[in-house]
C-alpha cells in the first residue's frame, strides 16, 4: 500500500514536471512522496526512543531533505538547498557509523568517481565551487559510509541501494545544471532515483532497521 502511494506522487510530480507546467500541483506535488517516508518512520518505529537511534538520524536527514526540496523549487534558492541536503547527508552519515568497519577498498571507486566527477566540475561552476566541492566530499563520504556497514543486517543492502541512487541524482543534476547537459528527459532521471534514493534509506531502510 505504502509504496503503491509512494510511486503514484512520485511519478505523478515527474509527469507534471516534464510537461513544463508552472501550475501549483507542479510545486506541491514535489515534497509529497517525502513527506510520506518522514510520517513512516515517525509514526511506525515508535521503538526509537528519541534523536539518538539509527531511526531519529534518518528521520533528521529526511527533515533536511525535504527542506531542501522545497528550497530547490526556487533557482535563487540552490545554495541554500544545498546546504540542507548536505546537512541531510551527514545524519545519515551519522546513522551509519555504528555499524561501521572502514574498508578503505570499498571507497576506492566513489574517490576515483569524486575526483573525477570534482575536476569535470572545477571549471564550470563559478562561485558556487566551494560548496558543490564540500557536498561532493559529503555525498561520496555517505555512499562509502553505507558500503562498509555490517554486511549481515537486515537493511544493508537498501541502504546501499539509496546511497549510490542519491550520487546518481546528485551527478546529473550537477551536469545539468553546470554544464547544460540535456537529454529530453532530465527530471525522470533526477526526481526519478532521487525519490528511490529516500525511499531504500528512509523507508525501506528504517522497515527493516
Amino acid at each position: 500500500m505504502f509504496t503503491g502511494i509512494f510511486l503514484f506522487f512520485a511519478i505523478l510530480h515527474i509527469v507534471v514536471r516534464m510537461q513544463g507546467s508552472n501550475l501549483p500541483i507542479d510545486y506541491f506535488s514535489k515534497p509529497i512522496p517525502i513527506l510520506m517516508i518522514i510520517i513512516y518512520v515517525f509514526s511506525k518505529k515508535k521503538e526509537w526512543m528519541g534523536w539518538k537511534t539509527f531511526s531519529g538520524k534518518i528521520l533528521l536527514g529526511l527533515i533536511f531533505g525535504i527542506t531542501g526540496d522545497v528550497l530547490l523549487m526556487s533557482p535563487e534558492l540552490f545554495l541554500p538547498g544545498l546546504v540542507s541536503f548536505l546537512i541531510g547527508h551527514i545524519f545519515y552519515i551519522f546513522a551509519f557509523l555504528p555499524a561501521v568497519k572502514l574498508k578503505f577498498l570499498m571507497g576506492a571507486p566513489l574517490l576515483l568517481l569524486g575526483g573525477s566527477m570534482g575536476y569535470y566540475l572545477s571549471d564550470k561552476t563559478g562561485a558556487m565551487l566551494i560548496p558543490v566541492m564540500l557536498y561532493l566530499i559529503v555525498i561520496l563520504a555517505m555512499s562509502w559510509m553505507a558500503l562498509c556497514r555490517d554486511k549481515n543486517l537486515p537493511n544493508y543492502s537498501s541502504i546501499v541501494v539509496g546511497s549510490l541512487f542519491f550520487i546518481l541524482s546528485d551527478s546529473f543534476l550537477a551536469l545539468a545544471k553546470f554544464t547544460g547537459l540535456e537529454t529530453g528527459f532530465n527530471t525522470a532521471i533526477i526526481m526519478g532515483t532521487y525519490y528511490l534514493a529516500q525511499y531504500f534509506i528512509g523507508y525501506v531502510g528504517v522497515k527493516k532497521s
